[in-house]
């Protein structure tokens, strides 16, 4: 279950992140709440496979993080780095921003 949800996240988590740069690149900014997306982007608000809620978004100075609370269900309000103490990840998502010339920088935890 752990590998096929965090997989199964990670694949929303970019959806979402690429609904919001189509977003932005139509209305001149990310969009502030991520039900702004539906249903021109997204058809629903993807789930949270780890806790059955919807998936975690929220704007950032330089773009967006689109997030899961990831196994152990803590939300760690974006926080997708490795622990020190467990060796295990935080939350489980994708962080989006935009660079200067406007092409898009991201960097996704795949679990590996």
């Amino acid at each position: 279950f752990q590998a096929g949800a965090r997989q199964t996240a990670i694949a929303n988590c970019l959806d979402v992140a690429i609904a919001a740069e189509l977003f932005r690149r139509e209305h001149g900014s990310f969009p502030q709440q991520i039900e702004e997306l539906v249903p021109e982007f997204l058809s629903a608000v993807p789930v949270d496979p780890f806790d059955g809620k919807p998936l975690r978004y929220q704007v950032e100075s330089e773009g967006i993080v689109a997030y899961s609370v990831g196994r152990d269900r803590a939300d760690g309000h974006g926080a997708i780095d490795l622990d020190p103490n467990t060796r295990d990840y935080l939350d489980v998502g994708v962080h989006w921003t935009t660079v200067p010339d406007q092409e898009q920088a991201v960097t996704a935890d795949d679990g590996s």
